[in-house]
């Protein structure tokens, strides 16, 4: 039990087993692992407490295991709620930010409930119950500063996950429109139960359920000027599957009605 574990830096190459033992950090604010490489497994671990604060809203966010995965994580559950402000773009993801590997067998049960103040700026926004984006995220646009895969980005599997904590996002403006040069709105929002986006080929979900609600409200007019978009599993895909039946998405259920756009 801690008030906040330091997180460790670099890529890890190695097998995390966590024979089944609890994590318990009460004022949480970064994952355990920046990144988790190729040939990284992370495996029968439960993390639990709470998220205090985001130490980086749009690195990391709320994830409790990676910020990005490139190897396994498997039997993972995470029930670390979180319920803050911020005012700069945000990711998402109970388990990691980027799964550019495979996530197995975790369970997200942490409510992740957030006030985004877009203040003078166009912000990204991207969020799911066990992970933000299903790829590994090649860097930002310089122009738009929205994030893009790249040509040999990693594409994540999702394979047996479940998701029950909630996933709601409200964003705030300060009354200015999109076309206006100095305008407050959240240029791009999207949220899944399980991912919030993925932007290449070959991603995989099988065999995963959402049981929450999901939900981005707009709390003033221009809060919503951007593209925004929701789903149970998946909130946005702006890649394209080579083959639904076989590497898009298999047998995917999601229980919950809780939509709000």
């Amino acid at each position: 039990v801690a008030d906040d574990l330091d997180m460790v830096t670099g890529t890890f190459k190695g097998t995390f087993l966590g024979g089944g033992h609890t994590s318990t950090q009460n004022q949480n604010s970064r994952p355990l692992f920046e990144t988790v490489g190729e040939e990284a497994k992370v495996t029968q671990l439960n993390v639990a407490g709470r998220f205090g604060t985001l130490g980086n809203p749009s690195q990391y966010g709320n994830a409790a295991i990676a910020m990005l995965n490139l190897g396994t994580i498997e039997n993972v559950e995470v029930n670390c709620p979180l319920q803050t402000t911020v005012s700069r773009d945000l990711v998402l993801g109970g388990i990691a930010a980027q799964n550019g590997g495979t996530i197995k067998d975790c369970v997200n049960k942490g409510d992740a409930i957030v006030t985004v103040h877009a203040g003078k700026t166009i912000l990204t926004c991207i969020g799911g119950g066990i992970a933000a984006y299903g790829n590994e995220i090649a860097g930002t646009g310089p122009k738009n500063g929205v994030p893009y895969a790249g040509t040999k980005a990693h594409a994540g599997r999702f394979v047996n996950c479940s998701n029950r904590g909630a996933v709601q996002v409200s964003v705030t403006g300060d009354g200015v429109g999109v076309s206006s040069s100095s305008g407050s709105v959240a240029g791009l929002s999207c949220f899944g139960g399980i991912c919030g986006m993925v932007m290449c080929d070959n991603a995989v979900f099988d065999h995963c359920n959402n049981y929450a609600a999901v939900s981005r409200t707009s709390v003033s007019e221009s809060s919503c000027a951007g593209a925004s978009a929701i789903g149970g599993i998946l909130g946005s895909c702006t890649g394209l599957f080579n083959d639904w039946t076989d590497r898009g998405a298999t047998l995917c259920y999601n229980t919950d009605t809780g939509y709000q756009l």
